[in-house]
């Protein structure tokens, strides 16, 4: 089977690769951490969609909407780990599509890992787009109606969707059907041209969206830092929670993801290898973000976790097998309930 040199492709050749070294565990251990990833990417994500519309009034808001949206995409991002082969099941063991129609969507979508880079590069994109929302909230407040009304809204995450599937595009023809699966194609383009491609593509998936993130987050703090309304004591609880959101939210986001696209633009100047073992574990690094950005925003805003609150003692007052008039142990005591409130009110 003919390979494609690692320039340009965005994955690890060493995870992907199915030869068996004796003793070598690290494959086995990548598979359950991107298991991990993908399980905790779906339920974290779920359950923050879940507490967002059991309160159908918190999706009047602008940044709420923006932050479902995220959280489905993120949870997407679980579902394509699970389905992406050399993930969670190895490349070898992988049921691939019978049908040659099937099997060559299969190869196009989803073995080229169009989808996953997909999701994966939206989220940043749509992490982008709520610091700009912050920012003009807090900064314009008088155009903020204006430039996120529902029609503007709808027309920025349409525009964030299309945008980046256009972008992922020269992956659709990368892998093409074979007899045994999947195969990757003949490279028709220069050295010199894909690095040019890989260098605009990570800048402009990665590089300006995270400057963008800082540059508006920053400019919120020292805004709001001059603002009167900062001198009184409620103030100042308000900046170092903003302060928090502010940190989390870009740090986060930077973290996970600029380890990997470094090392991807050097791997095309040789001067890292994508066979690399570090190779795999800066894509789990990447990777994670989806299952971290929920608790980035929940654990900063107070209504959320007071929604939260109210479905985890929900969930633990129903699951109380021991009837509340027999037990002064049940769950469901109002004295415990208002314990458990105010440690999760302490979070943050």
């Amino acid at each position: 089977m003919k390979t494609l040199p690692t320039t340009f492709i965005n994955v690890t050749p060493s995870l992907f690769s199915t030869k068996k070294t004796p003793g070598n565990c690290s494959g086995v251990v990548l598979q359950a951490v991107f298991g991990l990833i993908a399980f905790l990417s779906i339920f974290s994500n779920s359950f923050f969609c879940v507490v967002l519309l059991r309160k159908r009034c918190l999706l009047k808001k602008a940044y709420n909407i923006l932050l479902i949206v995220l959280a489905m995409t993120d949870m997407v991002t679980g579902a394509v780990i699970v389905v992406t082969p050399g993930f969670i099941v190895p490349v070898d063991k992988f049921p691939y599509p019978t049908g040659m129609t099937g099997l060559s969507l299969f190869c196009h979508l989803i073995d080229t890992k169009f989808l996953i880079f997909t999701m994966g590069k939206a989220s940043v994109l749509m992490v982008m787009c709520l610091a700009i929302e912050r920012w003009l909230a807090s900064v314009k407040p008088l155009q903020y109606r204006i430039q996120f009304s529902s029609r503007r809204l709808a027309c920025y995450i349409t525009t964030i969707w299309i945008s980046n599937c256009v972008l992922q595009l020269y992956r659709l023809s990368r892998r093409i059907p074979s007899e045994d699966g999947c195969r990757w194609a003949e490279e028709t383009l220069r050295p010199i041209t894909l690095k040019a491609m890989t260098i605009s593509y990570v800048f402009v998936t990665f590089v300006i969206p995270s400057f963008v993130t800082w540059v508006t987050l920053l400019h919120i703090w020292i805004s709001v830092r001059k603002s009167p309304a900062m001198n009184t004591a409620s103030g100042i609880q308000t900046k170092t929670r903003l302060l928090h959101m502010c940190v989390l939210t870009a740090l986060f986001l930077t973290l996970c993801w600029l380890p990997d696209q470094l090392n991807y633009i050097l791997s095309i100047f040789k001067v890292t290898s994508l066979s690399s073992p570090i190779s795999d574990y800066l894509l789990v690094l990447a990777l994670s973000n989806s299952c971290i950005n929920p608790w980035i925003y929940c654990l900063a805003n107070e209504e959320f976790r007071k929604e939260f609150r109210k479905l985890f003692s929900f969930r633990i007052c129903c699951s109380a097998k021991i009837p509340f008039k027999s037990s002064s142990y049940c769950l469901r005591s109002k004295d415990i309930v208002k314990d458990l409130e105010m440690v999760l009110d302490n979070t943050v």
